[in-house]
């Protein structure tokens, strides 16, 4: 009995948390405060949907792959992750 009471109130509060949309991560395993914003609010969800577009027809257009995914990981230490 115990158990059963474990799992529904685990149900009923993973059911209760803050909602969150799509984005081009994963929000349950937001970490920062730019991610769990970007999770939090529809409009930057689908800006970041965008973003992610436009990252991935990059990718497919240039000849230098690995410059560009250096270039996107530095971009999101030194500028995105630096929003507050």
């Amino acid at each position: 009995m115990l158990k059963i009471m474990q799992i529904l109130i685990f149900t009923v509060l993973s059911s209760l948390s803050v909602s969150s949309y799509s984005a081009s991560f994963n929000c349950a395993k937001a970490a920062s405060w730019v991610e769990t914003t970007i999770c939090s609010d529809k409009q930057v969800s689908d800006l970041d949907e965008l973003l992610l577009s436009s990252y991935k027809k990059a990718l497919k257009g240039t000849a230098d792959v690995n410059s560009l995914k250096a270039a996107q990981r530095n971009w999101l230490k030194s500028v995105r992750d630096v929003c507050k």
